[in-house]
């Protein structure tokens, strides 16, 4: 979410769930300033353009109304291009948020729970990730016969 009205203005009214520079930050255009939270979702406000942050008006938890005053920037056309070559991103890394995710997510992977996965085979029965895997390869047919009722083509398993 980009700020048209002001700069470093909020576009909606909502709850700041962190900011995400300090003043004296030399800032691009686009930049996320803060997150915000509104109707449950949370929405990045964006700098407008390259600046340096001379205020910063707001807290995480403080709620804020439309139009709001989050950051003051003080312009600087400058700043662009000494933000745009010092903010190399490095694609390659993985943001704290996201390797938390991919941790939680792995703990449920049949990877990292070889025992259940063992008794489970052992008692004659399928992962939930086997049978899905199962279903969507070649063990089910492409051939098809006709229904007995309608006459329409139904898949047949192999």
């Amino acid at each position: 979410m980009t700020c048209y009205q002001h700069v470093g203005a909020l576009p909606l009214r909502g709850t700041v769930v962190s900011v995400e520079v300090a003043q004296g930050d030399l800032v691009r255009q686009g930049a996320p300033i803060a997150i915000v939270e509104s109707m449950k979702m949370e929405h990045v406000v964006e700098a407008p353009q390259a600046g340096i942050v001379g205020r910063v008006a707001v807290g995480p938890g403080d709620t804020v109304a439309e139009g709001a005053l989050l950051v003051h920037l003080d312009p600087v056309p400058a700043a662009a291009e000494v933000v745009s070559e010092a903010a190399e991103i490095d694609l390659e890394s993985v943001r704290p948020d996201l390797a938390s995710v991919m941790e939680r997510h792995a703990k449920g992977l049949d990877q990292a729970r070889p025992e259940a996965v063992r008794r489970r085979h052992a008692s004659g029965h399928r992962t939930a990730r086997r049978t899905s895997t199962t279903c969507a390869t070649a063990s089910w047919s492409t051939a098809r016969s006709p229904s007995p009722r309608s006459g329409s083509a139904v898949p047949s398993r192999t």
